[in-house]
């Protein structure tokens, strides 16, 4: 299985997407399965299933064509391999320095494409930028991406209620026992037979 892994994603697979006529359609079923790829093949490494040496062979291999697929492929695989490696407390320490400087090169080259790329979609951009904050502040995602975890109404209730608190003031809350049902179909059948047009 590894080693079909390996040889489908050596492959150059563009051939396969060649019978999607819209040229939009075959670039996103171009990226969906670049990038599905990349994703695998980084939890494949994070599960111990294929060796960490791996990782830089695919990096070398998306370098090769320097296409918006390919750097957010290598984005992708160097976030959640430099993440993994760097909370894993079973590294020999030089092993660690070792692929913390090959991910540092490979981050350099990065940083260079962006910078001089006017051609690299922008979100690609952030992506990179972002990896390298993410670098710089020891492999810790930023607030920011902490945040982004949706949250349910009721967390969102109680983070304002208590954001209201702090400011001394007090929301009024309604309970079922406090609507007047009758008044609220009332106003519902006048909102229904105005004419908008």
């Amino acid at each position: 299985m590894i080693d079909k892994c390996k040889k489908v994603f050596k492959e150059d697979q563009t051939q396969f997407f060649e019978k999607y006529e819209d040229p939009e359609e075959r670039d996103q079923m171009l990226k969906q399965y670049t990038l599905g790829n990349v994703n695998f093949i980084a939890e494949l490494i994070n599960q111990k299933i294929l060796i960490k040496k791996v990782v830089f062979q695919c990096v070398e291999h998306l370098f090769q064509k320097n296409i918006p697929i390919n750097i957010e492929g290598i984005v992708i695989l160097l976030d959640k391999f430099g993440t993994s490696i760097n909370k894993n407390d079973k590294l020999k320490p030089e092993d660690l320095s070792n692929y913390n400087e090959q991910i540092n090169n490979h981050l350099m080259t990065l940083n260079l494409i962006q910078e001089n790329d006017k051609t690299l979609p922008g979100y690609i951009r952030y992506k990179i930028i972002n990896l390298l904050d993410k670098r710089d502040r020891g492999w810790v995602e930023s607030k920011v991406d902490l945040v982004k975890v949706i949250k349910s109404k009721t967390a969102v209730s109680e983070e304002y209620d208590q954001e209201m608190r702090e400011k001394g003031e007090v929301r009024e809350t309604v309970s079922k026992k406090n609507i007047d049902f009758d008044k609220v179909t009332l106003i519902f059948k006048v909102v229904q037979e105005i004419d908008y047009g």
